[in-house]
């Protein structure tokens, strides 16, 4: 996908111009022998300190003590077995397929002979090396034609090139030195200042793919920064890699450590399954060449939590959250693994431990892994977290597999792997994945994900007028935000404001979610509050697994269910009054290593200029006592009433302004709850208010307005 932004002084460059330079600067270097040189720049090789990316000489005893031993046998096991199985491409012209198996050729075999000293890899690594060396360009075809000259997967090929030069040093010939540190220079770093300040680079910003791309290019000077001392393209390419990568990749992390476009692509720019590239390659590479060390940024160093919170309950896959999601990808071990070690986190460590994960890089899971380092369990942090820059919100009642956790996505807009699903959430509960979003299906980038997958329809949000693009793809800085944020250990609120996604149709679009988790798993009410320009029709979607998950039970008083396994979960549209509900089937999402049907449900008003949602969430075991669920019209006053055995919940808004007089419940403020035991109040939150009281006694007073959730005194 494209990069939304307009980048600085950048100028585009025909693709046909690039190709030109690009193999007039190959076949130069061919023919001269060695890469011209500046006056007074110092071009010979000097072939010293190898190996140095990831370790030295000195740390091989301690490799081969650590690969001796379970699991690092089984993983190092796992490694010589790609380098005898994996093909390694006739070439020249390459595919994206022939870039990764090349990339994983080279580096499995090399990795093996730096460890064991086994020639067999060694020289197969080698031959493998030098006919690389005769390509014209490291990048596939497809790209090279489109004038795109360093993308993710050529990125990765050559940081392989880098990390096979550093690890067979010794087999090579000091011509053979020479012929590969020409190729590094020629297909790796020219290319990259070709492309350096053009919109072409600008594409991959603020992306996982940027740091794929010019992560592996990093790597490529880090082990000809001794070998060719002074050369004028290895350091201006060392510090284009490296001002980039800060600026488009490691400052682009949320304040709290959130990547905006979601949980795999935050995987995925750690490590690619090839290998060769990736942030946590090129920040363990730089921390030994020069002792920056990238792993304590301020912003990615929190990343590890960002994981912890959006990790379902059910452990089934990475995510059940926004974006590119695919429910059964579990997320990459190495880079897992670096984050716990070289962070010292030790919830990245739980993580680690507790999370699903895939291990497609073994030589990651080898160098990084330490299973020495203490875990700490999240139940000590916080329940509730909201990352601030990047606009996700997760709300849980805890992190055991019977816990709920509820996804709530509003803010500034990511030019990267997005989807037009502002002001939307998930739940999951009991286990189950009740409220979806439907990820992506096995077949990946098909006509379905523009029409499906990477629709508003898709999303639980508001549609408009039945147009399944009701949200722009990139809306203005601003246009969704989250205003509000509260949250204690017994409940949580928080609310969304998206008006300016939809293309100016709208002049309000609030969404407030109430998580009430007083009694596990809890439940959600979900309120909006819409205003149109002119008279539009209001669709509030609901997406679920299956297409028998969905039952309307009692369309008429809003009622509906969604069931899963042994858990159902109570769907109560309070508002508006008498809206049409419906249910359609979806499209299929991958889940569980299979495709699997979705279903959705539609509630739609008729053409009208403003309208309220009020629908309840109610998830419980199957078969346990339903409870009654009611709404609550008094005035400008609006809400639900919950009602389970003893216990009493009263949910308030105020419709119009502040001010809330209602079901014996009066404050100042624009929403109140008061839960209620026995009769007697026990819990209350106001917001944005100086008191609140029930029938006549005073919960709260205050000097000013203020949002609160607390326990009533004595209660």
């Amino acid at each position: 996908m494209g990069n939304g932004e307009t980048p600085r002084n950048r100028g585009a460059i025909a693709a046909g111009f690039l190709l030109v330079l690009l193999l007039s600067s190959a076949v130069a270097y061919a023919c001269l022998g060695t890469p011209p040189a500046d006056p007074g720049e110092n071009v010979t090789p000097v072939a010293t300190g190898h190996p140095h990316l990831y370790f030295t000489s000195a740390d091989v005893a301690g490799l081969q003590a650590k690969v001796a031993a379970e699991p690092y046998r089984s993983w190092f096991s796992g490694v010589q077995q790609l380098a005898r199985e994996t093909p390694f491409p006739n070439g020249p012209s390459l595919s994206q397929q022939d870039l990764g198996d090349a990339a994983r050729a080279l580096r499995t075999n090399a990795f093996v002979y730096a460890v064991n000293g086994d020639q067999t890899y060694g020289l197969r690594a080698k031959g493998y090396l030098l006919r690389a060396c005769t390509w014209p360009y490291w990048q596939d075809a497809d790209r090279i034609a489109n004038g795109q000259l360093v993308s993710y997967m050529s990125g990765t090929f050559q940081g392989s090139i880098a990390e096979t030069y550093d690890w067979i040093f010794p087999l090579l010939t000091a011509e053979e030195r020479a012929t590969v540190q020409q190729a590094m220079v020629a297909k790796s770093l020219e290319p990259l200042r070709i492309q350096h300040g053009t919109e072409m680079e600008a594409k991959d910003f603020n992306t996982n793919r940027i740091v794929l791309a010019q992560g592996g290019v990093g790597l490529v000077t880090f082990v000809l920064k001794d070998d060719l001392p002074g050369n004028s393209t290895v350091s201006s390419a060392a510090s284009i890699v490296h001002d980039t990568l800060i600026q488009e990749y490691f400052n682009r992390f949320d304040r709290d450590g959130a990547w905006a476009e979601g949980i795999g692509y935050l995987s995925f720019g750690l490590a690619n399954d090839a290998g060769g590239s990736g942030a946590i390659y090129y920040a363990e590479a730089l921390r030994r060449a020069t002792g920056e060390d990238l792993f304590r940024h301020p912003n990615f160093s929190k990343s590890p939590e960002f994981l912890v919170y959006f990790l379902p309950p059910d452990r089934e896959g990475a995510s059940s959250a926004f974006g590119d999601e695919d429910f059964s990808d579990a997320f990459r071990s190495a880079p897992a693994a670096a984050l716990a070690s070289r962070t010292g986190n030790p919830y990245a460590q739980w993580y680690y431990r507790n999370a699903p994960l895939r291990f497609p890089d073994p030589i990651g899971d080898i160098l990084f892994t330490d299973g020495t380092l203490p875990e700490q369990s999240p139940d000590s942090l916080p329940l509730s977290r909201w990352f601030r820059d990047a606009g996700w919100v997760a709300m849980r009642t805890g992190w055991n597999t019977d816990d709920t956790l509820v996804g709530f996505k509003s803010g500034p807009i990511n030019p990267g792997n997005v989807r037009p699903e502002k002001n939307s959430f998930f739940l999951d509960a009991l286990g189950e994945r009740l409220v979806i979003l439907p990820g992506i299906s096995s077949k990946g980038y098909d006509s379905n994900y523009w029409n499906w997958y990477a629709a508003t329809l898709a999303q639980n949000t508001i549609l408009l007028n039945r147009d399944s693009q009701s949200q722009e793809w990139h809306p203005p800085q601003g246009a969704s935000v989250i205003t509000r944020f509260l949250s204690t250990a017994f409940y949580d609120q928080v609310q969304g404001s998206a008006a300016g996604v939809y293309k100016g149709k709208l002049s309000k679009f609030t969404r407030d979610l109430v998580f009430v988790k007083l009694d596990n798993p809890g439940y959600l009410v979900v309120y909006d509050d819409l205003a149109a320009t002119r008279p539009v029709e209001f669709d509030f979607l609901l997406h679920t697994l299956g297409q028998e998950s969905l039952t309307l039970t009692d369309p008429a008083a809003g009622r509906a269910t969604i069931t899963r396994g042994n858990v159902t979960a109570q769907v109560a549209v309070i508002l508006p009054q008498g809206a049409a509900m419906s249910v359609h089937p979806g499209t299929p999402t991958h889940f569980g290593e299979s495709d699997q049907p979705t279903s959705y449900l539609q509630v739609a008003t008729g053409p009208v200029a403003e309208t309220r949602f009020l629908v309840v969430l109610y998830p419980q075991i199957t078969g346990s006592p339903v409870p009654r669920i009611e709404g609550i019209q008094e005035g400008d006053v609006i809400g639900v009433r919950v009602t389970q055995g003893e216990t009493e919940d009263l949910l308030l808004f105020a419709s119009s302004g502040a001010g809330i007089s209602g079901a014996g419940v009066t404050s100042d403020g624009r929403m109140a709850w008061v839960r209620l035991e026995g009769g007697v109040p026990s819990h209350f939150s106001v917001v944005e208010g100086t008191s609140l009281a029930y029938q006549g006694s005073v919960l709260l007073t205050s000097p000013v307005p203020t949002s609160v959730a607390d326990r009533v005194a004595g209660a």
